[in-house]
């Protein structure tokens, strides 16, 4: 009976995150500079926030990072990611550990008042490196371990992310493709987990306009090859002095959610920045939280 209740509750998880049937929480932003702007950067050197979207972007990391993040998301869904980079003499080396929690699921066996509740989880353990290989090239890859436990279930598995990125002659234009989440995860229970592979290619120009105010557009193209969709990502962060930055976002192929906003806040070696997404359907409203130290 246990098992016949697991995989009853299983694809409700899986529609609350998204709709892989597995390891859902691959698919939602870590962020809240990557959720504000729909994430749309896959082509961004130097930003630790946007690297789960291609591993090549902290080639640019010039020193310690450190990035501390909540998010609030739909149907109780709650997660929490930590991330570390160091720049050394051969490149960048990074960290990452993200946990998400979808808490209150009933267990019922008939009708009626559940008999209990539980919370799903899922968490990742991320090692990264990326170097440069030429003056305008920057690679990058991952390793990730990934597990999931559901009432008493539960599934592990390893998967990889690799990325490069390329900046063009023309000054702010950089363009970036990346593979994520190429891997495998044991069974749950009799249920096969197919982790959700994404292909994404796109590009991010930044204009400088004075010494007070620059504007960033990014924009890429992302296939989830086993759920066979295709979706465009696109995004803008208009700051001033490098101090206050206001950011907007947009997906499409998505039912529920499309528009998204947000800012940010720089403190020298501290920002703070905050994601907001909201959905349709009823669904309610998603808010990141993030914090980050540069030492």
């Amino acid at each position: 009976m246990c098992k016949r209740i697991i995989i009853l509750f299983f694809p409700v998880l899986a529609f609350a995150q998204g709709n892989s049937t597995g390891a859902s929480h691959l698919k939602l932003p870590f962020t809240a500079r990557s959720a504000a702007m729909g994430e749309s950067f896959v082509a961004e050197p130097g930003r630790l926030g946007s690297f789960a979207l291609n591993p090549a972007n902290m080639q640019q990391v010039a020193s310690l990072e450190i990035l501390l993040s909540h998010t609030e998301w739909i149907q109780d869904i709650t997660s929490e990611y930590f991330a570390i980079a160091y720049p050394v003499k051969f490149g960048t080396i990074a960290f990452a550990v993200s946990n998400t929690n979808n808490g209150g699921i009933e267990i019922r066996d008939t009708p009626g008042p559940p008999l209990s509740t539980f919370t799903a989880r899922s968490s990742s353990f991320q090692a990264s490196y990326a170097t440069a290989v030429a003056q305008n090239i920057g690679l990058g890859i991952s390793a990730k371990f990934l597990y999931d436990k559901l009432y008493v279930e539960e599934a592990t598995g390893f998967a990889f992310d690799a990325g490069v990125l390329y900046s063009l002659p023309i000054k702010g234009l950089v363009v970036g493709a990346s593979v994520a989440n190429v891997g495998q995860m044991s069974a749950f229970v009799t249920e096969d987990i197919e982790l959700p592979l994404t292909a994404r290619v796109g590009a991010s120009y930044q204009i400088q306009y004075d010494d007070d105010f620059a504007i960033s557009v990014g924009s890429l193209f992302a296939s989830e090859q086993r759920a066979e969709t295709a979706r465009f990502h696109v995004g803008a962060e208009a700051s001033y002095q490098n101090l206050v930055a206001l950011r907007l976002g947009y997906q499409s192929g998505y039912d529920t959610r499309s528009i998204s906003g947000g800012l940010g806040v720089n403190f020298d070696w501290l920002q703070f920045d905050y994601g907001y997404v909201p959905f349709s359907h009823g669904l309610g409203t998603a808010h990141v939280f993030t914090l980050g130290f540069r030492l």
